[in-house]
């Protein structure tokens, strides 16, 4: 639940988006527009792309600042009392 419920979770949820998008945008640069690099608008396309693509990783750079400094959150009672019996 805290992963939807926090805003750490949020964050990490965002990042793991974000890295999927960056997959998606790979995988259509590669094998989407450079075979059809020889037409004449595919240069500006990957072009646009790949600044797309850029804009998307800077995000996320920033996503993963902000996880540094987000406290995580607090864990619940039952997880704490089982993990002091374990030490115990």
């Amino acid at each position: 639940g805290d992963l939807i419920h926090s805003t750490y979770g949020e964050l990490v949820l965002a990042k793991i988006v974000g890295v999927g998008i960056l997959v998606g945008y790979g995988a259509y640069n590669r094998f989407g527009l450079l075979p059809s690099i020889a037409a004449n608008d595919s240069p500006a396309l990957l072009a646009r792309s790949v600044r797309q693509e850029i804009t998307l990783m800077m995000v996320l750079i920033v996503i993963g600042g902000f996880l540094a400094y987000v406290p995580t959150p607090p864990l619940a009672r039952s997880v704490m009392n089982a993990q002091l019996g374990n030490l115990q």
